[in-house]
């Protein structure tokens, strides 16, 4: 996989849970072995995108500019955690292991959240339309514990990236 925006690699499984964009309007998710696709409607303008999936009922699907694609049924592979998580690039091994710079990402990342559970569609359109999200999240975009290699540049949003309704 390519053009990679997130790779996460825990110590039961190296590439575990792996979103990217493939071909020119493909967003791929890979949880272990389970490989899933959804279409961009143009990757090259602001597409917001949630992406969820409920291990224990075997169920994935996402949003893309607030139109609900899925749910489809999945294997139910959980995802452990411990790991370490990565953004615009796959790990082929945790903590950083196996960098390889043909497997970066290419784009904008407006803002990176996880939530312990799968949000509600009427959420998901409160985050795009609005900037509303729910408190209770697991993991967010901050300045702290950033790394970076090649020509990268970070930064924490001072706006919210609204999604065209």
């Amino acid at each position: 996989m390519t053009n990679i925006f997130m790779g996460y690699a825990s110590k039961f499984y190296q590439n575990q849970f792996n979103i990217g964009i493939t071909k020119p309007s493909r967003l791929e998710i890979h949880i272990q072995h389970y490989l899933d696709e959804f279409e961009l409607p143009d990757p090259e303008k602001l597409n917001h995108v949630c992406i969820w999936f409920d291990s224990e009922n075997g169920m994935i699907g996402a949003y893309i500019n607030g139109e609900e694609m899925g749910p489809k049924s999945y294997p139910g592979y959980v995802v452990h955690g411990g790991g370490s998580l990565i953004l615009g690039m796959d790990q082929d091994r945790i903590n950083a292991g196996g960098l390889n710079p043909n497997e970066c990402y290419s784009g904008t990342i407006d803002n990176f959240m996880i939530w312990p559970r799968v949000l509600t569609h009427v959420e998901v359109l409160r985050i795009g339309a609005f900037c509303e999200c729910p408190v209770d999240h697991a993991v967010v975009m901050t300045t702290d514990r950033v790394e970076m290699w090649g020509k990268s540049s970070y930064s924490v949003p001072t706006e919210c990236p609204l999604m065209v309704v």
